[in-house]
């Protein structure tokens, strides 16, 4: 699993994992995916993205745009997180500026997802009585 290639130790050496941690990671990160639905039985190779709500849309595009660079809507790490296609990111951009907390402005000639304030000044504190 390459993924796992990037945790390394503290010294900075890259860790060892025996077949058995790997396989029983695999296993539990399909039993994950089963879960929240992206893949529907054990035998399943491919599945559908699952679906994505207000709130953990603007937490996705938040994160990316706090992650990102100037360019974190082609790569947006958030809905990546979120098993999204790319396919996808279009629909998702438009949904987010269609809320309060986002909108589509123009720079340099081309058009870019902004937040209103901050990534997530829409997020209500409510406060202690």
């Amino acid at each position: 699993m390459e993924i796992l290639d990037g945790f390394d130790h503290v010294a900075g050496e890259s860790l060892d994992y025996a077949d058995s941690t790997l396989q029983r990671w695999c296993e539990g990160f399909r039993s994950v995916m089963r879960k929240i639905g992206v893949i529907e039985s054990e035998q399943s190779v491919t599945g559908s993205s699952p679906m994505v709500g207000e709130v953990p849309l603007l937490v996705a595009v938040g994160y990316s745009y706090d992650d990102g660079d100037d360019d974190w809507f082609k790569s947006p790490t958030g809905l990546r997180y979120l098993f999204q296609p790319g396919s996808r990111w279009s629909e998702f951009y438009d949904r987010a500026a269609e809320t309060d907390a986002w909108r589509f402005v123009e720079l340099h000639g081309s058009v870019r997802l902004r937040p209103e304030e901050s990534p997530y000044s829409w997020i209500e504190v409510e406060a202690d009585e």
